[in-house]
């Protein structure tokens, strides 16, 4: 009898993301770990925090700046040996905020 090939399956190991893989839902994709998007910047940090909250992260640090229409919200997580950085920053007259991701694992 034939017994169908054994897949190795990994220990321990978390597998690797990149910044395509947090891109926000119908954003534009301008480069590596760059989008942007006409939502509002509450409503994408909400987003971002949604999710690095869902994906078992720990919030680190998060910084919401707002000054003469200009907006910069920072988050910054860990988890085991990865971590995450997202700036979402809108500026004042500008219809699409742009998101920064970057990803240390």
């Amino acid at each position: 009898s034939t017994r169908p090939p054994t897949t190795p399956i990994p220990t321990a190991a978390t597998p690797r993301s990149s910044a395509e893989d947090w891109a926000y839902p119908g954003s534009r994709h301008l480069s590596d770990g760059t989008f942007e998007s006409s939502d509002d910047p509450d409503t994408i940090t909400d987003w971002y925090r949604s999710k690095i909250n869902s994906l078992g992260y720990n919030v680190k640090s998060f910084v919401k700046t707002s000054a003469n229409d200009k907006v910069l919200n920072k988050l910054a997580a860990a988890k085991s040996s990865a971590e995450i950085l997202v700036e979402i920053a809108r500026n004042p007259g500008d219809t699409v905020s742009h998101i920064t991701v970057s990803i240390d694992n």
